[in-house]
């Protein structure tokens, strides 16, 4: 079972959970088995000495990632991301 900061189990069953995490965590990928979740690039900005990506999945989700490799609009990528770097909030 989970556990918070402090150790203590979390019985999270039946409760909404909200996954998030930090752009400039995840890593885009060509390889559809690489992340967690695959989808579309639909739109991009160039930051300053990265680019922002937003990838939608096959299930409308929106996903925000940095990256300092140009991708296009409509590249078929995956969001890969390791396991410590989720951020776990029970709603």
């Amino acid at each position: 079972m989970p556990a918070d900061a402090q150790g203590k189990e979390i019985d999270w069953k039946g409760r909404k959970v909200v996954v998030s995490f930090l752009p400039e965590d995840a890593v885009l990928s060509d390889d559809a088995e690489a992340g967690f979740v695959e989808g579309n690039i639909f739109n991009f900005i160039f930051m300053d000495n990265y680019y922002r990506y937003r990838v939608r999945s096959q299930s409308e989700e929106d996903y925000i990632v940095n990256d300092e490799y140009l991708w296009n609009v409509g590249d078929h990528v995956s969001v890969g991301l390791s396991k410590e770097k989720f951020v776990f909030e029970l709603v």
